[in-house]
């Protein structure tokens, strides 16, 4: 299945978490977009942000990151998820 034949999806169906949605789902493609899928302070040790393992759970398993850091502000201003991600989904 291209990118282009995905079907939209109809907002019928709740997003894999309280601040997200699915721009595009079914069995073969699922396409959520959200706000940033971890917490501003880091969990505690051995521990996966609740956000990033819903979205994990959902079967999402590609991010596409589109914060900027902030100007001027230190650059871990929101705790990274990528190591949850990699170790997760196998990417």
């Amino acid at each position: 299945m291209g990118f282009l034949d995905l079907e939209l999806a109809t907002g019928d169906t709740p997003g894999p978490t309280h601040r997200s949605y699915w721009v595009a789902e079914g069995s073969a493609a699922r396409l959520a977009a959200g706000a940033y899928p971890s917490r501003s302070r880091p969990p505690e040790p051995g521990e996966m942000p609740d956000v990033t393992a819903a979205l994990l759970e959902a079967g999402i398993d590609c991010f596409v990151n589109l914060t900027e850091d902030q100007p001027g502000e230190r650059e871990d201003w929101l705790h990274r998820y990528q190591d949850y991600v990699a170790g997760a989904s196998g990417s």
